[in-house]
């Protein structure tokens, strides 16, 4: 059985990053001794406070009301992959291949972004299918097909004006992270 002690010292040899990893992605999971020295390290290392209450939305889920606020302000935010923010985040799923020997691998990977992210990323996507995606018949024609059409509703901007469906799996997914971001201003 893990003392306080235990926990201390162990949450004093990790990085920075990784005591964020836990308490924005885990922190549900934690017995509350185990959370409290979570949070007493943390703040000995001077963690923007958003922290307290990026772990509190985890332990309490947010009501459909606060969730889609939080999604608005979300999506505000400037875009990951670029750093801009002249367009709102979205998210979504984007489908490609990649070969290896005599084997095509079909990966779909979700983009959270601004929309010319995203459709960059759906762009190079389809460049894969079109190099890789035939060589695994006979699936890898119907594989490839799927995957163009997947990335052409994620190329559409009009799929873009409102929150998609997968930004909004993402913020309900991902709250610990969402909640920091949005409080600290973090890109």
């Amino acid at each position: 059985m893990y003392q306080a002690d235990d926990f201390r010292s162990s949450y004093a040899r990790k990085s920075t990053e990784a005591l964020l990893d836990l308490a924005l992605r885990g922190a549900r999971d934690l017995k509350p001794e185990a959370l409290d020295l979570l949070r007493i390290e943390l703040n000995a290392r001077d963690i923007h406070p958003a922290i307290d209450r990026a772990i509190r939305f985890q332990l309490q889920p947010p009501s459909e009301g606060e969730k889609e606020a939080l999604v608005a302000r979300f999506r505000s935010l400037a875009c990951p992959v670029c750093g801009r923010s002249e367009s709102p985040l979205t998210a979504s799923w984007v489908t490609r291949a990649s070969y290896f020997l005599l084997f095509t691998r079909f990966h779909s990977e979700l983009i959270v972004g601004c929309a010319p992210c995203i459709d960059a990323a759906a762009t190079r996507a389809n460049k894969s299918l079109l190099k890789f995606g035939w060589w695994s018949p006979p699936l890898g024609l119907v594989w490839s097909i799927q995957g163009f059409l997947r990335n052409r509703r994620t190329r559409n901007p009009l799929y873009h004006v409102a929150p998609t469906p997968e930004l909004r799996a993402y913020v309900s997914q991902n709250l610990g992270e969402v909640v920091f971001r949005v409080e600290s201003g973090a890109a």
